[in-house]
């Protein structure tokens, strides 16, 4: 198991908390500094405990063959997914790319209004998995792509995006402390090279489309 990674100043208390309790073993007896080793353990754990909540992962729920509805669902959304990339750059004729974002957001969301049985209410411990991924998932990645699309074609970019699963599997594999073995190694390895296939002819045009190549791919590796 990978030791979860502490925020800022976790560090700091956690030394501040490692040296109170050995003053506290020493002395004996009941004295201020107590009172400040206590606040600085209980600090240190509310701490901890975010970063445990917010960098963990699990074992994936389906791990069974795809059935045809699995299949059926696959299809659909990929096609909705890879349409998104084709809209963007039609909106990119007449709007700017910050407004592009905004409008991909505000129509999920109005999605999600009218359909109000989709919704259920997040749990007081996933907040803060929420605020993170609502950067992570949806601000910066949504923002990327239009300004990225300036300069890359959607077709390119939507390809490139497919660079997501196996960016995914690299990461899911840090933090389950797994190694790549047999096909998921073959698998890997076929996908950057799929991806460097990709990118290669639109680096060669240019700075700038090697720059929105970056960006794609930077917004691939936050999903």
């Amino acid at each position: 198991m990978i030791p979860p990674v502490l925020p800022v100043g976790a560090v700091s208390l956690r030394e501040n908390v490692r040296r109170g309790h050995d003053g506290v073993m020493k002395l004996g007896c009941g004295c201020g500094g107590i009172t400040d080793f206590g606040n600085d353990l209980r600090r240190y754990r509310v701490l901890r405990h975010m970063a445990e909540k917010i960098l963990t992962t699990t074992e994936g729920t389906n791990r069974n063959t795809f059935s045809a509805i699995d299949w059926a669902l696959f299809t659909a959304i990929s096609l909705i997914w890879g349409s998104s990339f084709l809209l963007m750059d039609i909106g990119l004729d007449n709007f700017a790319p910050g407004l592009v974002t905004w409008v991909r957001v505000g129509t999920g969301a109005a999605a999600l209004w009218l359909f109000p049985a989709s919704r259920t209410p997040i749990d007081r411990a996933d907040r803060s998995r929420v605020i993170v991924l609502s950067f992570i998932w949806v601000a910066i990645p949504f923002t990327l792509f239009p300004v990225a699309q300036q300069w890359v074609n959607s077709a390119v970019a939507g390809m490139l995006n497919g660079a997501t699963p196996t960016i995914t599997a690299l990461v899911a594999m840090i933090l389950l402390g797994r190694r790549a073995r047999g096909t998921l190694l073959a698998g890997l390895v076929v996908g950057f090279v799929g991806i460097v296939l990709i990118g290669i002819p639109s680096i060669g045009e240019g700075e700038t489309q090697a720059l929105g190549v970056v960006l794609i791919l930077t917004a691939a590796s936050l999903y």
